[in-house]
């Protein structure tokens, strides 16, 4: 029986709250800056937007589902959204790179490097808070 899922359920919707909280990050961080001359932690402005996005995919698998979301498309759905996280960090990381210096061998290095450890993370965290996100919700919904 084929499933009634794609292999990669709500991977745009994750792609969009990705990108609106990478973007309500840099607000956070442009009115911390000028209001109080104080920044948000770059951990925090790296791992926000993947638990923001997690968080808010699992809501709407539940709510759409009526149950929690089965291990397979979970993994799935974690690790493509990592990759796409990933490479918009690294597009990020190589005009960093270059606005400040020239590509080298070890600048670049350092740079994949750090991709591939928040990618890590990234998944982790993905996996973790989609089903945060569902469960919360199927929690709500049985106290109605």
């Amino acid at each position: 029986m084929q499933s009634e899922l794609p292999n990669v359920p709500y991977l745009g919707r994750y792609i969009v709250c990705l990108l609106g909280g990478i973007v309500l990050m840099a607000v956070v961080n442009v009115v911390l800056r000028s209001v109080l001359d104080l920044g948000s932690a770059s951990g925090a402005s790296t791992v926000i937007p993947p638990m923001l996005a997690a968080m808010l995919v699992g809501r709407k698998w539940a709510e759409d589902t009526g149950k929690l979301p089965d291990t397979g498309h979970v993994w799935r759905l974690s690790l493509m959204g990592a990759a796409f996280y990933g490479v918009l960090q690294l597009l990020l990381g190589l005009v960093v790179l270059f606005s400040v210096a020239s590509l080298d061998g070890l600048g670049f290095g350092i740079l994949l490097a750090l991709v591939a450890f928040v990618g890590g993370i990234t998944i982790l965290v993905n996996r973790w808070f989609i089903g945060m996100g569902a469960k919360n919700h199927l929690k709500h919904v049985e106290r109605q």
